[in-house]
Protein backbone atom coordinates (compact mmCIF):
# COMPACT_ATOMS: atom_id res chain seq x y z
CA UNK A 1 0.00 0.00 0.00
CA UNK A 2 1.51 3.42 -1.03
CA UNK A 3 2.15 5.84 2.37
CA UNK A 4 -0.12 8.13 2.92
CA UNK A 5 2.56 10.72 3.25
CA UNK A 6 4.89 12.30 0.48
CA UNK A 7 8.21 11.07 1.70
CA UNK A 8 10.66 13.64 0.22
CA UNK A 9 7.99 16.49 1.28
CA UNK A 10 7.93 15.29 5.01
CA UNK A 11 12.01 14.62 5.06
CA UNK A 12 12.42 18.32 3.87
CA UNK A 13 10.01 19.60 6.83
CA UNK A 14 11.77 17.94 9.27
CA UNK A 15 14.88 18.95 8.18
CA UNK A 16 14.05 22.30 7.92
CA UNK A 17 11.83 22.33 10.94
CA UNK A 18 14.54 19.96 13.30
CA UNK A 19 13.31 20.25 16.84
CA UNK A 20 10.47 21.86 16.23
CA UNK A 21 9.39 19.07 14.10
CA UNK A 22 7.54 16.92 16.75
CA UNK A 23 5.83 20.15 18.02
CA UNK A 24 3.89 20.45 14.53
CA UNK A 25 3.19 16.75 13.98
CA UNK A 26 1.49 16.94 17.59
CA UNK A 27 -0.27 20.00 16.59
CA UNK A 28 -1.18 18.73 13.90
CA UNK A 29 -2.80 15.44 15.27
CA UNK A 30 -4.93 17.39 17.34
CA UNK A 31 -5.87 19.81 15.21
CA UNK A 32 -6.95 17.32 12.61
CA UNK A 33 -9.20 15.49 15.07
CA UNK A 34 -10.72 18.96 15.83
CA UNK A 35 -11.56 19.68 12.08
CA UNK A 36 -12.68 16.19 11.25
CA UNK A 37 -15.04 16.78 14.20
CA UNK A 38 -16.71 19.91 13.12
CA UNK A 39 -16.68 18.69 9.72
CA UNK A 40 -19.25 15.72 11.14
CA UNK A 41 -20.91 18.29 13.01
CA UNK A 42 -21.30 20.37 10.29
CA UNK A 43 -22.60 17.58 8.66
CA UNK A 44 -25.05 16.95 11.08
CA UNK A 45 -26.61 20.91 10.62
CA UNK A 46 -26.65 20.96 7.15
CA UNK A 47 -23.84 23.86 7.69
CA UNK A 48 -21.74 24.19 4.43
CA UNK A 49 -20.05 27.13 5.66
CA UNK A 50 -19.01 25.88 8.78
CA UNK A 51 -17.99 22.84 6.69
CA UNK A 52 -16.16 24.48 4.01
CA UNK A 53 -14.04 26.36 7.16
CA UNK A 54 -12.70 23.70 8.96
CA UNK A 55 -12.25 21.31 5.65
CA UNK A 56 -10.15 24.62 4.19
CA UNK A 57 -8.30 24.19 7.50
CA UNK A 58 -7.67 20.66 7.47
CA UNK A 59 -6.65 20.65 3.39
CA UNK A 60 -4.39 23.61 3.75
CA UNK A 61 -2.23 21.45 6.81
CA UNK A 62 -2.46 18.38 5.18
CA UNK A 63 -0.70 19.44 2.37
CA UNK A 64 2.10 21.25 3.86
CA UNK A 65 2.75 17.95 5.79
CA UNK A 66 2.82 16.28 2.46
CA UNK A 67 -0.80 14.33 2.92
CA UNK A 68 -1.30 14.73 -0.81
CA UNK A 69 -4.00 12.30 -0.87
CA UNK A 70 -5.68 13.73 2.03
CA UNK A 71 -5.55 17.12 0.40
CA UNK A 72 -7.14 16.09 -2.89
CA UNK A 73 -10.33 14.68 -0.58
CA UNK A 74 -10.56 17.81 1.25
CA UNK A 75 -10.74 20.11 -2.04
CA UNK A 76 -13.47 17.78 -3.44
CA UNK A 77 -15.43 18.03 -0.21
CA UNK A 78 -14.76 21.77 0.08
CA UNK A 79 -15.91 22.15 -3.56
CA UNK A 80 -19.03 20.49 -2.14
CA UNK A 81 -19.86 22.57 0.28
CA UNK A 82 -19.07 25.46 -1.74
CA UNK A 83 -21.78 23.94 -3.75
CA UNK A 84 -24.23 23.50 -0.89
CA UNK A 85 -23.48 19.72 -1.13
CA UNK A 86 -22.56 18.98 2.38
CA UNK A 87 -25.32 16.85 3.07
CA UNK A 88 -24.71 14.60 0.17
CA UNK A 89 -21.35 13.97 0.75
CA UNK A 90 -21.28 11.46 3.44
CA UNK A 91 -19.30 9.02 1.46
CA UNK A 92 -16.51 11.50 1.04
CA UNK A 93 -16.28 12.43 4.35
CA UNK A 94 -16.31 8.46 5.51
CA UNK A 95 -13.06 8.33 2.60
CA UNK A 96 -11.64 11.67 3.99
CA UNK A 97 -11.66 9.80 7.54
CA UNK A 98 -10.15 6.66 6.40
CA UNK A 99 -7.19 8.85 4.97
CA UNK A 100 -6.73 11.07 7.77
CA UNK A 101 -6.67 7.95 10.36
CA UNK A 102 -4.04 6.39 7.54
CA UNK A 103 -1.76 9.98 7.56
CA UNK A 104 -2.36 10.01 11.51
CA UNK A 105 -1.04 6.55 12.19
CA UNK A 106 1.74 7.36 10.32
CA UNK A 107 2.73 10.85 11.72
CA UNK A 108 2.67 8.57 15.41
CA UNK A 109 4.74 6.05 13.93
CA UNK A 110 7.26 8.83 12.62
CA UNK A 111 7.61 11.08 15.61
CA UNK A 112 11.30 11.19 16.93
Amino acid sequence: MQSPINQAQFQELRELLDEEFDSLIMAYLNDSRIRMQTVLTAYEQNDNSKGYEAIHSLKGASANLGATTLAEHCLKLQMECKAGRLRNSDVLIQTIQEELNRVNEYLNTHLT
